[in-house]
């Protein structure tokens, strides 16, 4: 990956890599093990939002444990949040949400730079289209109309399948759209 550019498909493998972290930790994969796997790789953290501590701070529970790393960005810093895309630094995200950092740990604290709002990929067969909603067979998905003129969405008609890349809000609890397009 090249780390002077974090995208919403860094955030997706980031998503994965969270995934694989719950799957260990529920399979019993002891934290030495997992800690000498990233050893070879950058290091990226993923967790929830647990505190904010201003624009540039932030305290995240890891997932599928019960530690808690302080976050701070780094000068230059890349973060991308939820919908927003590209912001500044923590003012914009929410208790609760989840995140991948990846960044240098020094004993409990990161200092990182790179930050990013945890997206997933969602299939489905599109049903309607609401305006600021999308009824799908995936269930209810948000699309402002910022986000719908800001990446020239195309969305599929009814019966078309599609792809999108989906946020959940942690303040709504609704999942948003970030991208979406037909499905290959």
């Amino acid at each position: 990956m090249d780390h002077s550019r974090f995208t919403r498909r860094d955030a997706i493998q980031y998503g994965a890599a969270l995934s694989a972290v719950g799957l260990a930790t529920a399979t019993g994969v002891d934290e030495p093990a997992l800690a000498n796997t990233a050893a070879a790789r950058p290091e990226i953290f993923a967790g929830h939002i647990v505190r904010i501590d201003g624009a540039r701070r932030l305290a995240m529970r890891l997932a599928g444990q019960k530690r808690v790393l302080e976050v701070t960005l780094a000068r230059g810093a890349h973060v991308l949040r939820g919908a927003s895309g590209v912001v500044r630094g923590f003012a914009p995200f929410a208790v609760g949400e989840e995140i991948a950092v990846s960044g240098q740990l020094r004993g409990t604290t990161v200092t990182a730079s790179q930050v990013g709002s945890v997206y997933r990929q969602v299939a489905g067969t599109m049903r309607a289209d609401h305006g600021s909603y999308l009824a799908t067979s995936a269930g209810t998905l948000y699309l402002s109309a910022r986000v719908r003129s800001q990446v020239k969405t195309v969305v599929p008609g009814p019966g078309q399948r599609f792809v999108a890349e989906v946020w959940r809000n942690p303040r709504t609890g609704r999942r948003e759209i970030s991208s979406i397009g037909p499905a290959s």
